[in-house]
């Protein structure tokens, strides 16, 4: 309904050109094949969060359907279905890395729901980087072949478990006590992105393998903690190595 609201928004200020909606890997009918999934698979889930996400996919196609923006009933809709993000800043609750960061910051123990789970990590700069390449695209000259659902996926080959992710955490920073849940929620075990739709038709790409992303990922919290004051030039500092990662 959120979803809704914001679109029912958007539509009725005639000031907004474009909407760019944000889901999540999850949106996809989880089939643990092995293979990555592309936008135009089927959309499900057998668990909760994954259904709610898919249910606000169904929406944002409708809205998209029922007020199309060629004919200026609307504004241009799209979606990006982002991987797992992890980076610098992030606090919230039940989330793999802010509870890594809090075991290790507060000497106690972290929970794991499925170790051996894989999931398709990425930076956060990875997801802001191709949100603003859809947005421009979207409110350009010709938004038509930017109207549509985009994978933003990390391109690594490898597909890393959450225990190797917690692994290359322990080897920047230090290593928690680890503890595993008895009989947790439903949740999907293996989970991979096809982006190629993005990187050929946007040129979206990531500089940053996904050991490199971990490695950046540690260094931040790791560095905050020894001195918070330096957040801000923390953060600028690996835009700016992101940067010239691109343009290397």
């Amino acid at each position: 309904m959120g979803t809704a609201h914001v679109l029912e928004a958007a539509r009725t200020v005639k000031s907004v050109r474009a909407v760019l909606c944000i889901t999540t890997d999850k949106v996809y009918k989880n089939n643990e094949w092995p293979w990555p999934y592309r936008e135009n698979d089927p959309l499900g889930g057998k668990d909760p969060y994954s259904a709610s996400k898919a249910a606000a996919e169904m929406v944002i196609q409708s809205y998209a359907a029922s007020f199309p923006w060629a004919e200026g009933k609307g504004p241009v809709v799209a979606t990006a279905r982002g991987g797992n993000i992890i980076g610098g800043g992030d606090w919230s609750e039940d989330r793999l890395i802010p509870d890594f960061v809090r075991a290790v910051t507060s000497g106690t123990t972290l929970t794991l729901r499925y170790p051996d789970a894989t999931r398709p990590w990425q930076h956060v700069l990875a997801l802001v980087h191709g949100y603003l390449m859809l947005l421009a695209g979207l409110i350009s000259k010709s938004p038509a072949q930017f109207a549509q659902a985009w994978n933003l996926g990390p391109q690594d080959p490898q597909q890393y478990s959450v225990r190797q992710v917690l692994e290359l955490m322990s080897q920047h920073w230090q290593s928690p006590e680890l503890v595993y849940m008895n009989n947790p929620l439903p949740e999907a075990g293996a989970l991979a992105l096809d982006s190629s739709l993005a990187r050929n038709n946007l040129g979206w790409i990531s500089p940053w393998d996904t050991e490199r992303v971990v490695a950046e990922t540690a260094a931040w919290y790791r560095d905050y903690y020894k001195a918070p004051s330096i957040a801000r030039e923390l953060t600028l500092n690996q835009i700016q190595a992101w940067r010239q990662g691109l343009f290397k």
